[in-house]
Parts: C-alpha cells; sequence; structure tokens
C-alpha cells in the first residue's frame, strides 16, 4: 500500500506544469512530444557545490556559470552552442571534473568553484 501526503500530489502537479507538452499528427496517427526541463542540470550543480563545505585550496579552478555558456578562470566566454563545451557542461552537471580541469598527473583531486 502506497502512503502519499497532499504535498506530494503538490510537488507532482507543479513538476508536470513545469514540462511542455505538445501533440503531433492526424486524424488518426500521431505522437505526443514532452520537452524535459532544462533547469534539472542547472539544479543539480547548485546542489551539488551548496553540499561542499570548508574553504577552496588555493590550487582550485573558478568556473562561472552563464544561461548560454560559462567562462573558466579568467579565460574566454565560451558558449554552449559549441559541442564541445556542451560536453564540459554535461560532465560537469553529473559531478564529474571535465578532464581539461584534471591536474597532470591525474593523482590529486581537482578542486572546482561555481559562480552562478
Amino acid at each position: 500500500m502506497v502512503v502519499a501526503s497532499l504535498d506530494d500530489y503538490k510537488k507532482k502537479e507543479e513538476e508536470e506544469k513545469k514540462a511542455t507538452q505538445s501533440y503531433a499528427g492526424g486524424e488518426k496517427s500521431g505522437l505526443a512530444i514532452q520537452n524535459p526541463d532544462d533547469d534539472d542540470a542547472w539544479k543539480k550543480m547548485q546542489r551539488q557545490a551548496a553540499s561542499s563545505s570548508g574553504p577552496l585550496p588555493s590550487n582550485h579552478v573558478t568556473v562561472t556559470i552563464y544561461r548560454n555558456g560559462f567562462v573558466v578562470g579568467d579565460g574566454p566566454f565560451r558558449p554552449l552552442s559549441d559541442p564541445l563545451n556542451k560536453k564540459f557542461m554535461d560532465e560537469m552537471a553529473q559531478g564529474r571534473s571535465p578532464a581539461e580541469l584534471q591536474q597532470a598527473g591525474g593523482t590529486e583531486d581537482t578542486h572546482v568553484a561555481l559562480v552562478d
């Protein structure tokens, strides 16, 4: 037996409202189209960043995130329209450090500071 509260139903309704749902097709055939919420990856990164504690080591890398791209350290703006930059952000969203941020030798942890 599954027990759920009214708050659970309210959260489910809010999640369903966020997703865009469309229908494409004709009279006898069709396809339901559902777009996922793009903010999930951003929210996941923010939660992961907020869960860490303590001061950052002096050798940390700062990644400043914008809605349409990011900047690593003092480098140039990198738009998400570039597939390599998108891969970089996808790895960050999964909680992994992209290869370009990992220290030479690969034995030490890579510390990344996210700035939103």
